[in-house]
């Protein structure tokens, strides 16, 4: 896995593109790896622990993701993170995520994303 995430990892920007994580060729014969399980979440987190804090751009599109509840640390381990992806997943109720856990994102893409907000 760590292999994978290296060959997603664009150090010009800095970004980790884990759009589509699931068919990741490195392990798509072998294991179903989905960012919906928080399992594979917390792994990645603890894979990526030295690219984390520069991190400026996160693609999570296109993985099927219900909830954001396994992302609650992102904002503590990414510092630097500008830009965030969400587009085409299943979040159907966003609340308030990024206020309530702390993001300071100048970006963040949401097209295809059947969300309701709700402010509380």
């Amino acid at each position: 896995m760590k292999a994978a995430l290296g060959a997603r990892y664009d150090a010009s920007v800095p970004a980790l593109l884990l759009q589509n994580f699931q068919d990741t060729p490195e392990f798509i014969l072998d294991y179903y790896l989905p960012l919906l399980r928080p399992s594979v979440v917390l792994k990645i987190f603890n894979l990526s622990t030295e690219v984390l804090p520069t991190l400026v751009s996160l693609d999570l599109s296109n993985n099927k993701l219900t909830t954001l509840e396994s992302f609650q640390k992102l904002p503590q381990l990414t510092p630097a993170l500008k830009k965030l992806n969400l587009g085409d997943n299943r979040v159907r109720i966003f609340l308030v995520f990024f206020l309530e856990y702390g993001f300071s994102l100048i970006l963040c893409h949401l097209a295809l994303l059947p969300f309701i907000i709700l402010v509380l």
